[in-house]
């Protein structure tokens, strides 16, 4: 009996405190209590896109599995984007601090440099790609970098549609198929040749990619001209993937399977049209840029 009492004494003691912290959050609505919901809910809003820019556009992947489930046409892959991510600028890569510590000592050097280009938004692509320190590149050595289009868009001025600027990792600057009518069977290809520089690797993998469609520098370039809906991948001339584009001017990320490169040897991707967006003025089809991701290659 005397058990049962202080049972019941503890469950009562419980029951009361939970209802005076249910009453004291009912009744705290000042400016504190609200200020600590708001602050809440935004650290948990930033923790949510840092983990989503993480996995998608900031860092590379390691080669994933083949689905057994995965889509084919034709006996050939699918591909579709697995992370539609955002642009950014240097200073998500480096963080506000280092800007500003770059700003300052750029006033007491009187050295150049371009704090504004550096907050801009007009980069996509992988983190190893601009980051200043050590990064998978200390790793690899390029033994060749190449690239070339069946046919661009003649210049218009200043402004270049060369096949090159599909690899400049910046939103301002677009390569633009030349061929009559929607560009359907053109194609630009893209040529690596990497090998490991620290530790010799006798094979890597091309794990994922970036695409960025259509000619993104402003919403009304990108409405006005025509986008890719379908590319055809053919790699080392073997077809091998269908890629399926979101018509979106973000980038947009996509796993690549099965693709083992020989450390040193040159691996040629081939990126055709198939179909198109159609561009609510021109024809002319345009894409902004082509990142290939790599692991297996050790570092530091």
């Amino acid at each position: 009996m005397f058990r049962i009492s202080i049972t019941l004494f503890l469950c009562l003691f419980l029951c009361v405190i939970v209802c005076s912290c249910e009453s004291k959050k009912k009744t705290e609505t000042g400016p504190h209590a609200q200020a600590e919901d708001a602050g809440e809910t935004e650290e948990a809003q930033t923790h949510g896109e840092m983990q989503q820019f993480g996995e998608g556009s900031y860092y590379r992947i390691a080669a994933q599995p083949l689905p057994h489930n995965i889509e084919r046409r034709g006996g050939t892959i699918v591909l579709r984007p697995y992370f539609i991510g955002d642009f950014f600028s240097d200073e998500d890569i480096y963080g506000t601090e280092e800007i500003e510590s770059m700003e300052a000592a750029s006033k007491e050097t009187k050295e150049f440099f371009d704090l504004q280009a550096m907050r801009e938004k007009n980069k996509y692509g992988f983190h190893d790609d601009f980051f200043m320190g050590c990064s998978i590149w200390c790793g690899v050595d390029v033994t060749s970098k190449k690239v070339r289009a069946s046919s661009t868009l003649a210049d218009q001025g200043r402004i270049s549609y060369a096949a090159e600027n599909i690899l400049d990792l910046s939103r301002n600057t677009i390569w633009c198929e030349g061929a009559k009518g929607y560009g359907i069977g053109e194609y630009i290809e893209i040529t690596y040749g990497l090998k490991g520089a620290i530790y010799e690797s006798d094979y890597f993998d091309y794990s994922n990619m970036c695409i960025v469609n259509g000619y993104t520098r402003t919403d009304t370039l990108w409405r006005n001209n025509s986008r890719v809906k379908t590319l055809i991948l053919y790699i080392n001339n073997v077809k091998k993937f269908y890629i399926e584009l979101v018509d979106t001017h973000k980038p947009q990320y996509f796993y690549l399977y099965d693709v083992k490169a020989k450390s040193g040897a040159e691996t040629r991707f081939k990126f055709e049209i198939a179909d198109v967006y159609k561009g609510a003025v021109y024809e002319d089809t345009c894409l902004t840029g082509i990142v290939l991701g790599f692991t297996g290659f050790s570092v530091h």
